[in-house]
């Protein structure tokens, strides 16, 4: 499936059983049953607005869903930083992202591998 704005594609196994929530142009949240699992489980899959502005309404967004009583994953792309230490070259307004995260009772999951997802065509230089 594609979300309202073709920008969020969201694949899954015909065994699973999907519905969805809520499609907006930043996110799509979606309901999620298996048959190997008793418990469903909300996903939201987010693309954020590149602009600040924009940006606050998928806050809202969030902010109105996570009053679920089920277990609650949000994933994908937030176009900001939750941290001055994710930001290379020059600091960015943090404060909505960080007050959506705390409204909503969201805990960063972490990640393995490199620190930016993106290189802009650089090669890191060894040392030594």
């Amino acid at each position: 499936m594609a979300n309202c704005s073709n920008k969020i594609w969201i694949f899954w196994s015909s065994e699973l059983e999907v519905e969805v929530i809520e499609d907006n142009i930043q996110y799509v949240h979606l309901k999620i049953a298996s048959p190997l699992c008793a418990q469903k489980i909300m996903l939201t899959a987010v693309y954020a607005a590149c602009k600040i502005p924009a940006r606050r309404q998928l806050w809202t967004g969030l902010e109105s869903m996570s009053d679920t009583q089920l277990p609650w994953i949000v994933m994908g792309d937030f176009n900001t930083i939750s941290r001055q230490s994710e930001q290379v070259n020059k600091w960015a307004a943090m404060e909505d992202f960080n007050d959506c995260l705390l409204n909503c009772k969201l805990e960063d999951a972490g990640f393995l591998g490199s620190t930016f997802s993106w290189t802009n065509a650089r090669r890191s230089k060894k040392v030594g």
